[in-house]
């Protein structure tokens, strides 16, 4: 389905910022552009790298401190609501039916309407995206798909001078944004924009591991043999061999409970092992504690010792102090005694 998608709601005040960094950066084109890169999304073709857009002709690193300094001016912060929402992204992918260059005209189009709609001060970040176009599994039909090059814009989302993202994503501005959506590809590109396909309720990641998970099945059922078919032939088959089926899926998938079994002891050793780490490391702290009162008391013993000696060694001096004197004044007699003695 070719329609807006108003999705990747950030909230910046519950320690999720680090999100909205990544969003951006996701979109950074130097590193999509890089072969060295590794992406979360392994579909990233950077050969065709050059065929995205950046309508703001900003750097990732510009794009963050654009979002945080155009933040900073709905604070204080002290007032700032626990669910406040910093940042949202449009995301619409191109209809069918365009050639590449009508579909960058188009993503203009699509930016140029944010800016009027929502405020250019408010735009952080706007890239087109003709990298990611791959091949995929539908997870609901089982059919196979290729995914469409789209846009992505990342707004503050102010409504009358407030960040109120409630208003913001109205359903009178979704409705709205579509229409003109639809009225601007009819007229201007002669195509369907609102084609009223059933669109799965999933992100991007979630269809590709759905489809990898698809794909990992197709093969898993056909290895197995049962009889001269295989399990994949039984289910192609399925109405004329559903018992069948139902007794070799039981058969080969019997194992799930212990499975899930092994998996809630694995988590409970692991918590365990959690706790013990715990306690670990409050006895080490504990012991380091008992350590340095240990070393202190020793200080204190040893400072106790040497004033004791210090102590010691004054007495005696006094000693031997009290015993010159003594002995001086002993001799001072004599002297006297022999001089009266001199003179009688």
């Amino acid at each position: 389905m070719a329609s807006v998608s108003w999705t990747a709601q950030i909230n910046v005040s519950k320690g999720k910022h680090y999100l909205g960094v990544r969003y951006i950066l996701h979109d950074d084109f130097n590193r999509r552009a890089d072969p060295t890169k590794k992406h979360q999304n392994t579909n990233i073709d950077y050969k065709k790298t050059k065929l995205n857009q950046n309508f703001l002709g900003i750097t990732s690193k510009e794009a963050i401190a654009r979002w945080e300094s155009r933040v900073k001016e709905f604070e204080p912060v002290s007032i700032q609501r626990n669910n406040r929402v910093d940042l949202a992204c449009l995301e619409m992918p191109a209809p069918k039916g365009l050639s590449v260059k009508q579909q960058q005209e188009l993503f203009q189009d699509f930016f140029d309407i944010c800016c009027k709609r929502f405020g250019k001060e408010n735009i952080v970040f706007a890239n087109s995206h003709f990298d990611e176009i791959h091949q995929y599994d539908d997870s609901n039909t089982g059919m196979n798909k290729i995914s469409r090059p789209h846009i992505h814009v990342k707004i503050v989302p102010v409504v009358n001078g407030q960040l109120n993202h409630k208003a913001f994503c109205s359903r009178e501005n979704i409705i709205s944004l579509n229409n003109e959506m639809e009225d601007l590809c009819q007229r201007k590109y002669h195509v369907p924009f609102n084609t009223k396909e059933k669109v799965p309720k999933k992100r991007v990641d979630q269809m590709k591991k759905e489809s990898a998970y698809i794909k990992d099945l197709h093969n898993t059922l056909q290895a197995i043999p049962v009889g001269e078919q295989t399990m994949l032939d039984l289910v192609k088959n399925n109405r004329k061999n559903g018992k069948k089926i139902k007794e070799c899926l039981e058969q080969a998938f019997g194992n799930e409970q212990e499975v899930s079994q092994l998996h809630t002891d694995l988590n409970l050793e692991k918590k365990k092992n959690s706790q013990l780490e715990n306690e670990k490391r409050k006895l080490e702290s504990e012991n380091q504690s008992l350590k340095k009162q240990l070393q202190e008391i020793k200080e204190q013993q040893e400072f106790f010792e040497r004033g004791m000696q210090v102590q010691q060694n004054s007495d005696e001096l006094q000693k031997d102090w009290e015993s010159f004197r003594q002995n001086l004044i002993q001799i001072g007699k004599e002297s006297l005694q022999l001089e009266h003695e001199k003179i009688k």
